[in-house]
């Protein structure tokens, strides 16, 4: 866009904010932060909102309980530690889930019956959805390695995203009967590797 002297408006940058931030390419989001900044773009709430850092948020979500008096919900967790996650902090996002009060209701124990149709649908079709990743990169982008840089970050975070899946499959009580159905890690990493 800046190539072709293209202005984006508000729409534009919230969306690139917002793709960042789910493929976990922090550097980029900066960047065009720090491109906002220096446009001196009028920053309304949506577009202040997909500009906060996982340091600003963390402050947020700390003075909730500390200055406001507001115990934070389960979704305020789920956010934070996504957040960091994301970032690549991920000893801070376990450290933030062992410290979260036991007797909120965070967590109920999760059963066999609820997690099977998740594995057995994860099972019949990962190799289809990461060929069509694949597909749609490679039709999308005109700039073939950002495009390549986008689907690296997405299979990385897919991978990250099915290793968690994993470790909490093997805590729910009777996990192991799903075994059969998981897909190896090692599989996933080796299908990553062919198509980045």
């Amino acid at each position: 866009m800046q190539l072709a002297n293209v202005v984006p408006d508000k729409v534009i940058f919230v969306r690139v904010l917002l793709a960042c931030g789910y493929v976990g390419a922090f550097g980029m989001g900066k960047m065009v932060h720090e491109f906002i900044e220096s446009s001196r773009f009028h920053i309304d709430l949506k577009l202040g909102t997909a500009l906060v850092d996982v340091d600003k948020g963390m402050k947020y979500f700390k003075s909730m309980k500390d200055v406001h008096g507001i115990s934070p919900e389960p979704e305020h967790y789920r956010c934070m530690v996504d957040s960091l996650g994301r970032a690549g902090r991920l000893q801070e996002a376990r450290e933030l889930i062992r410290t979260e009060d036991p007797t909120s209701g965070f967590e109920r124990p999760i059963t066999v019956s609820e997690v099977e149709p998740l594995v057995k649908d994860f099972s019949r079709r990962w190799k289809a959805a990461i060929a069509l990743m694949h597909n749609v990169v490679i039709t999308s982008f005109s700039n073939f390695f950002c495009g390549m840089e986008i689907l690296r970050a997405s299979l990385t975070q897919l991978l990250l995203y099915y290793t968690r899946l994993s470790d909490c499959i093997k805590r729910v009580v009777g996990g192991s009967s799903q075994n059969k159905d998981l897909v190896s890690i090692s599989s996933i990493i080796v299908k990553d590797f062919n198509y980045s």
